[in-house]
């Protein structure tokens, strides 16, 4: 076992009062001391963002949100594939990961980029063009990206042979990019 994954989603938008902000901080701080006592592993959590701060207020947030462990690694969801729910589109992520990175960092937190691999209408697998947008808009600023819902929308099974292999290729020319 290499680490945990942590499910709750530390994010502006649903933690919009003090107290529910302060609750899941308590909570995220109280799992991590937990885990890290007992398994010394890192913990990794994935929330989202959306456009309704910009970039330097989403970080101005985040860095007064980080007051005290919680992760070791946030892997952030870049919310492309929930368009037009989030109105978020590719090009739009380095605004948001060049202002985010620094504040992580500060926190000793490891920057991840988890790219949203399908979408809407739901349950649609996105567009292999649009996968390689996102994941190139978010290397500059992040150490890894892997995926969500890989099983769902990559997976030879789910999508049949010929996406899966499309995606395979892709994925092994990275070393390339």
């Amino acid at each position: 076992m290499a680490g945990f994954y942590v499910s709750n989603e530390p994010d502006y938008d649903n933690l919009d009062t003090p107290e529910r902000a302060d609750a899941l901080r308590r909570c995220l701080h109280g799992i991590y001391e937990v885990m890290k006592r007992e398994s010394g592993l890192p913990v990794l959590v994935s929330p989202f963002f959306s456009k309704s701060l910009p970039p330097t207020e989403l970080a101005a947030w985040w860095d007064a949100y980080l007051d005290r462990p919680m992760f070791d690694i946030l892997a952030m969801q870049d919310g492309v594939g929930c368009f037009p729910r989030r109105d978020l589109h590719a090009e739009e992520i380095p605004p948001y990961y060049a202002a985010l990175a620094p504040v992580y960092a500060r926190h000793g937190i490891t920057f991840w980029n988890n790219v949203e691999t399908f979408a809407s209408p739901w349950p649609t697998p996105g567009p292999l063009e649009r996968i390689d947008r996102q994941y190139e808009a978010g290397k500059p600023y992040t150490e890894r990206a892997i995926t969500w819902e890989y099983g769902h929308f990559l997976g030879r099974q789910q999508v049949g042979e010929e996406r899966y292999e499309a995606f395979k290729a892709w994925n092994l020319a990275g070393d390339a990019r």
